[in-house]
């Protein structure tokens, strides 16, 4: 009976917690695993970090509202590494996330950090624009557990860890 989920809640495999980490890096510095989540709207933000918890991605995230919030967050010194990832909404106010990951492919931020993009529209300009600046992948909203674990797998330079079993694998 205890190893049963309860019918009115989602289990997905057993309760194992990863951490998603960059390739060459190693446990350390929580401030240096975070995922970072752009998105002005409460509920899609909701549905994203419930769909990182269902994949037991356990990396602490910081959420930003808007894009000038985040640039801020960079220019100010107050981050001394880049998130693990970075999931921006497409559609922001002030500026959109289009015009956020421009900024961001001056610094060399794509480079360093997988970039998804998420968005409820399908604006195949926008999506080559996107790709054109940096962003590595892009996820349609509402955002589920199944577009989380299948975007996790493909995302190249990723590691996955867990502490309590050793399970590691790489991806180059």
């Amino acid at each position: 009976m205890g190893d049963q989920c309860p019918s009115d809640s989602l289990c997905y495999g057993p309760p194992i917690a990863f951490r998603y980490l960059p390739i060459g890096s190693s446990w350390g510095n929580v401030e240096e695993e975070q995922i970072f989540l752009v998105d002005d709207c409460d509920h899609d933000a909701e549905l994203a970090l419930r769909a990182l918890r269902l994949c037991k991605i356990l990396n602490p995230v910081r959420r930003f509202r808007e894009g000038e919030s985040l640039l801020k967050y960079f220019s100010s010194g107050e981050s001394s590494s880049p998130p693990i990832l970075l999931l921006l909404d497409l559609l922001l106010p002030q500026k959109s996330g289009l015009d956020v990951l421009k900024v961001l492919e001056r610094t060399g931020l794509p480079n360093r950090c997988p970039v998804i993009m998420m968005t409820g529209v399908t604006d195949s300009k926008a999506v080559a624009e996107c790709y054109q600046a940096g962003a590595a992948s892009f996820l349609v909203k509402p955002i589920s557990v199944e577009d989380v674990m299948n975007l996790v797998g493909h995302l190249p330079r990723i590691r996955i860890e867990s502490k309590s079993t050793g399970y590691l694998v790489h991806k180059a």
